[in-house]
């Protein structure tokens, strides 16, 4: 293990006591419904724009907190894969939950409807290892023989319209996720936290987007920060572990696993850069916090003590 990895466990094994304690700790459950009156920023010494990313790295450390210690209580008896996909599964459920106490909050116009797929036809999806153990799991059982050998063809197709490119690169080509089937995911269930937390604020701007490999698609911030907090979280305790703390990229991984043995599944769960090197983003979860945390700095707020949003405020 090299020495900065080594440190970035030891850190993370002194925050596991806390992050236990802080499930259990009031603060970092599901906000109350605010007034529906806009406080004035003014009033507490901020613009709009500090009182928006003020609140924004509250939920996203909120979520990390959460994340952490749910991940941290399913593994605290057991670490096989069986455990590692339940820690997946109690991260979703509170993700789930947070995103709809915030969009009741909020009621930002989000564009997203059954059926549309735009965001299912670029690469770039990433999941954690429990996230994928769990997908797994939900696959070999509730597909049957046809669908399986169906899903194993769409993500070989996914597989060799992606090799030898970069995942993140924009492109104007569909690139559909192997598990899209008729337009929705044929595993909503299980999906990876960073689909529960994606959404958009206009289905042109994701036309466009998807037609052109150009320009940005609006979205509804906090959503996406709920479920970036929540995978972090998730994967600081796979980190404290030893296990693969890797990001995979979730068509490409699936093509591996759903052609691999279990026990080159489970090898591959403890060691990066083994059976599913081809799919690891190494870095992801990382650059992310990083990134949050120099942008609160940039706006003069703590990330790690952010203080809850006041009452009535509404981020812009």
């Amino acid at each position: 293990m090299s020495r900065r990895r080594q440190q970035t466990r030891d850190r993370l094994l002194q925050d596991r006591a806390a992050a236990l304690k802080a499930s259990a700790d009031p603060a970092v459950r599901p906000l109350p419904p605010p007034s529906p009156r806009l406080q004035s920023p003014s009033d507490q010494g901020l613009t709009i724009e500090q009182a928006a990313y003020r609140i924004r790295v509250q939920i996203f450390e909120l979520s990390r907190s959460v994340g952490n210690a749910l991940a941290a209580k399913e593994l605290e008896q057991s670490t096989d894969v069986g455990a590692l996909a339940s820690s997946a599964a109690r991260v979703s459920v509170y993700a789930d939950q947070m995103i709809a106490t915030v969009t009741d909050r909020y009621k930002p116009a989000l564009d997203c409807r059954e059926g549309c797929s735009y965001c299912c036809r670029k690469p770039g999806v990433l999941a954690s290892v429990p996230e994928l153990l769990r997908i797994l799991h939900h696959i070999d059982s509730n597909f049957d023989p046809i669908a399986r050998a169906a899903l194993v063809q769409r993500a070989q197709a996914y597989a060799l319209q992606m090799q030898g490119r970069d995942v993140n690169a924009p492109t104007k080509e569909t690139v559909p996720c192997p598990l899209l089937v008729n337009e929705r995911c044929s595993v909503y269930k299980v999906r990876p936290l960073v689909c529960r937390g994606y959404n958009s604020t206009s289905v042109e701007a994701c036309r466009t987007a998807h037609d052109t490999g150009k320009g940005l698609v609006p979205i509804f911030a906090l959503n996406k920060d709920v479920s970036d907090g929540a995978t972090v979280g998730l994967e600081q305790q796979v980190t404290v572990l030893g296990w693969n703390d890797a990001m995979l990229d979730l068509g490409r991984s699936l093509n591996i696993a759903l052609s691999a043995s279990i026990s080159d599944i489970e090898d591959a769960t403890q060691t990066s850069g083994s059976l599913f090197a081809p799919s690891e983003n190494k870095t992801w979860a990382d650059e992310l916090l990083t990134a949050v945390t120099k942008r609160a700095r940039e706006f003069g707020i703590d990330s790690q003590t952010a203080p809850p949003p006041p009452a009535g405020s509404h981020p812009q």
